[in-house]
This record gives structure tokens, sequence and C-alpha cells, in this order.
């Protein structure tokens, strides 16, 4: 299977609607996910960037959507693309930002044609809150595929990584159906350590090549 280069990515432009999106070709996958629970340290981990997606230890900061072009124009003819769409879920904002968020979102996972996949990004040790399974629920109901994954593992033993993850699979079960069919498939990450990087690229290159 071909690779992409992730290390070949680049910040293109923040959107807050889909008049200022990048034109609507090739393929894309976002990210999405309660705030604070990592989603710009893996893109960064990802990408080999530090900086590339800003990290604060301030939940709620992503405010746009944030779209990164990946240059591989020796592996494919048409543009890739990761997107950091806004966290959900932090107390602190206002409702009325927060329905704001959510709109902004719906839009782009409505009418978006590029998207070919989205990661959610949970903390392994809180597993899923409302909102995340009304998200799954919602990517189920637009067709989209779904990845999970279990940031912070590096915050916790084998064991109770273990323990997290059947407890989760369990859940989803008992909440979505069947994974495979509704797919949804789940992975341990840290993006402290790099743990899940390399079975990250290759669920991403699946979604984004040809």
């Amino acid at each position: 299977m071909k690779k992409i280069n992730f290390n070949k990515a680049q910040y293109t432009n923040s959107s807050v609607s889909c008049k200022t999106y990048p034109q609507d070709l090739g393929h894309e996958v976002a990210i999405v996910g309660r705030s604070n629970v990592g989603k710009s340290s893996l893109i960064n981990k990802l990408t080999g960037y530090k900086r590339l997606a800003k990290v604060s230890k301030t939940p709620g900061r992503t405010q746009c959507i944030n779209f990164f072009d990946i240059e591989n124009e020796n592996i494919v003819d048409y543009p890739l693309r990761l997107v950091d769409l806004p966290g959900y879920g932090y107390a602190a904002v206002h409702a009325s930002v927060q329905e704001k968020w959510d709109s902004m979102m719906a839009e782009y996972l409505t009418k978006r044609k590029s998207l070919k996949g989205l990661l959610l990004i949970i903390d392994i040790r809180h597993l899923l809150k409302k909102l995340d399974l009304e998200l799954l629920t919602f990517a189920k109901q637009i067709n989209v595929p779904i990845h999970l994954i279990l940031n912070k593992s590096d915050k916790l033993s084998k064991n109770k990584i273990h323990q997290s993850e059947s407890k989760l699979r369990k859940e989803l079960k008992a909440q979505i159906g069947d994974l495979q069919q509704n797919n949804i498939s789940v992975q341990v990450f840290s993006a402290s350590n790099g743990s899940g990087v390399l079975e990250l690229e290759d669920l991403l290159c699946s979604w984004l090549l040809p």
C-alpha cells in the first residue's frame, strides 16, 4: 500500500463557514473531540511538527475549522487534507458560542464532499460522554466512517489500558451496534510518546488514497 508522508503537512486556512473553505476537491479527514482531549497534540505528533496545530492549556480555544494541506503530488494528483474541528463540551463556553460551533460543525459534516472519515479523540481515562455518542450517531446517519482514538494512554498501565478499551467496545456495541457494520474502528494512542502513530497512519492512508 502507498504511504502518505504526513510530515509534508502545512496550515492552509481557518474558516467559520463553507464560504471560506478550501475548494471541495480531493480527500480529507476531520479530527473532532471534546475540548482538552488532545486534538492539536495528535495533529502535531502525526505530522512531526511541534506547533502546526496550536496547543493550549485552556480548553475551547479552537473556534474555527482549521485546514491543513498534505503535499503528496508524487502519490496522488488531488488535494489531501487534515481538518481540525472545534472542540465541544467545554462548560465555561457560553451556550450561544457552543451552539455556533455545533452549527459550524454540522454544516461542514453534512456538506463537505471531500470528507472521507472522522477521527474522534477520546481521553482513555474518561471514555464516552453524551456528546461523543451523539456525534457517533450523527456520523452513522450521514454514513461517514469514524475511528475512535483513545488518547493519553501513557497515563495508564497496560492492564488499565486493556480494561478501558474493552469497556469502550462493549459500550459502543450496546449503544450503536456492531462496530464493523457501522464503519467504526478503535485504537489506543498517545500523543505524548507516539504510541499508535503507525497504526493511525495506515488507517488514514486507507481512507485518503484511492
